[in-house]
């Protein structure tokens, strides 16, 4: 496994980790943006569908409406934690598309690999939190 950040444009400062399997499995988690499966490969070729939008950093995202489809990556996606759907009002506050857990920074990260008997696990844990003043937590 190896960690790092996206170097350019709006991906610029999207903490990553690379995962390299020895069955020919590689992705990369989005650390950044909700610990979300950002791209990957099988024995080389695609396994996910990548979005023009590429993986945004969190600055940008556009709660309004359908703006959260301005940073869909593609690969697999967060929608939610507290609300995920069409956007729309909802008991008085109007919500934007899925909800914000895809473009929240992961906390207290830690990563690894470690022997399982036979097998070595590689590993990757992290929190999210959405949290609003006399709101959700």
């Amino acid at each position: 496994m190896r960690v790092g950040e996206l170097g350019d444009g709006f991906e610029r400062g999207v903490r990553i980790a690379d995962f390299r399997t020895g069955s020919g499995l590689e992705f990369t988690v989005l650390v950044d943006r909700g610990l979300d499966i950002g791209w990957g490969t099988y024995r080389g070729a695609s396994i996910f569908w990548r979005s023009p939008t590429t993986a945004i950093g969190p600055a940008f995202y556009e709660p309004e409406g359908l703006g959260w489809l301005r940073g869909f990556h593609g690969g697999v996606n967060t929608c939610g934690l507290s609300y995920f759907g069409a956007p729309g009002p909802d008991e008085g506050q109007e919500l934007g598309l899925h909800g914000r857990a895809s473009f929240t920074p992961a906390t207290h990260v830690a990563y690894g690999g470690d022997w399982q008997g036979d097998e070595y696990e590689l590993w990757l844990t992290g929190q999210l939190r959405e949290a609003m003043v006399f709101g959700e937590y």
